[in-house]
């Protein structure tokens, strides 16, 4: 029961496994690419917080974000 709580909180849990329990919990993925796109017909864009969203009402894999990933960047030293 506690073990996963006992990983997540002294961060001895890798990226991966924080990022694969974050889609068991949200239910799909969002892409994050530098361009997005309509993919069908049901899908819209909205803007909130600065970033443009691709949303789609018939398939949830055409979700997109456009910025770049935190993911990649976390585990690297702050530049000089």
């Amino acid at each position: 029961g506690s073990d996963w709580r006992y990983l997540f909180l002294n961060r001895r849990v890798s990226s991966g496994f924080l990022y694969s329990l974050g889609l068991l919990l949200s239910g799909y993925v969002m892409k994050v690419r530098a361009s997005v796109k309509k993919l069908c017909e049901f899908c819209r864009s909205v803007r909130r917080r600065g970033k443009v969203y691709i949303l789609c009402s018939s398939n949830p894999k055409h979700k997109q974000r456009q910025g770049m990933s935190t993911l990649a960047y976390e585990d690297l030293p702050p530049p000089a």
